[in-house]
């Protein structure tokens, strides 16, 4: 629900966690997942790429997207944002 936008991160990351296991399989298995996810508690939505992963410096990992908006709109996800995920969707060939 939108009211996930507001969660703490720790509270998001938690709630999230299958998502992010999710996301971490296709990612593994060599596909790209697209992600639907809240950008506000008003029920705004937009749908990134998520390509890879990579090191935040902090011990941790975020996940690499790549968005429509062009070089500059590639913003990284962390796994604290996947509670804001309302839908995945893997990405194969046929």
């Amino acid at each position: 629900l939108p009211s996930s936008v507001n969660k703490a991160p720790a509270d998001c990351a938690s709630a999230g966690a299958g998502r992010t296991a999710a996301v971490l399989s296709e990612l593994r298995a060599g596909r790209p997942v697209g992600v639907s996810y809240f950008t506000n508690a008003n029920w705004a939505s937009h749908v990134i790429i998520i390509t890879g992963t990579a090191a935040d410096g902090k011990g941790g990992f975020v996940f690499k997207t790549r968005n429509s908006w062009g070089a500059g709109g590639n913003a990284d996800m962390h796994p604290h944002d996947m509670c804001k995920v309302h839908g995945l969707f893997s990405v194969r060939e046929r």
